[in-house]
């Protein structure tokens, strides 16, 4: 009995199909040209009409065909510091990453992310965010730790701008990492 089970299950999972061995019909275009093959299983869902649709990932940070790059996050001044170069004509998508913000006894130390042109964004500056840190004066509480964590895309500093940190403070220390997809 034990035997003819066996038997049966193997025979079971030979018949099954390997969903990355089954090529569909990709549903004709827009324009009416053929769709032709798209491999079946990871990367495929079926529409409402049973037809297979191959995936489209948009995001630059979830897209697992990007490479991320990191910027260090090491800032002891108030000032504007630049973490990602401009390149060209890529945008900066940044993915996560966390630093802290050492906090001071006379004034708040702050942390503002923000992209622009020019030397260390000094010039076309716009905020991607609120500044971390506003109101912490006291040393007693520690440092305050920012994580930037999303399944994509946390802000965009757009094509032609640098990313940078804007720090305020008497006694700065803003430490960590931004990891960020430029394309």
């Amino acid at each position: 009995m034990l035997k003819r089970l066996i038997v049966a299950a193997a025979l079971l999972l030979a018949a099954i199909p390997s969903y990355a061995q089954i090529t569909f019909d990709t549903p004709q275009s827009a324009n009416g040209g053929s769709g032709g093959k798209a491999q079946g299983g990871v990367g495929m869902y079926l529409n409402a009409a049973g037809q297979a649709i191959p995936e489209t990932n948009n995001d630059p940070c979830s897209n697992p065909s990007n490479t991320k790059a990191s910027a260090v996050v090491n800032i002891t001044s108030a000032t504007t510091t630049q973490l990602v170069p401009v390149s060209g004509t890529t945008s900066i998508y940044i993915c996560g990453g966390s630093f802290s913000i050492a906090p001071s006894a006379t004034s708040a130390d702050t942390a503002t992310i923000e992209y622009g042109s020019g030397t260390n964004c000094g010039t076309g500056t716009t905020a991607l965010t609120g500044a971390y840190g506003a109101g912490d004066l006291t040393t007693a509480t520690g440092p305050l730790m920012v994580n930037l964590f999303s399944s994509g895309v946390v802000a965009v500093a757009p094509s032609g701008k640098a990313l940078c940190l804007l720090s305020a403070g008497t006694a700065v220390n803003i430490q960590g990492i931004i990891s960020y997809v430029q394309q």
